[in-house]
């Protein structure tokens, strides 16, 4: 996501991105926010791991991390 602000920035590419990401983009780089003409459904993001890393305690330790930093987005 870092780079997507400076592609679309210098060039005539548009983006479909949540609105709290939109938002600092546009602060980062200068763009305009429009509301999408469409209605969009809503989505869910998963995490996957194999069974061999359920136990792991570091494991653990990045799913959560990964859950707590992801629930603020």
């Amino acid at each position: 996501m870092l780079v997507l602000p400076f592609a679309i920035a210098f060039s005539d590419l548009v983006a479909a991105v949540p609105q709290r990401i939109a938002l600092n983009m546009a602060k980062s780089c200068n763009l305009a926010i429009f509301e999408l003409p469409i209605e969009t459904p809503s989505w869910t993001v998963s995490m996957l791991w194999s069974v061999l890393c359920d136990r792991d305690e570091e494991h653990q330790w990045l799913r959560n991390t990964i859950e707590t930093v992801a629930s603020q987005i």
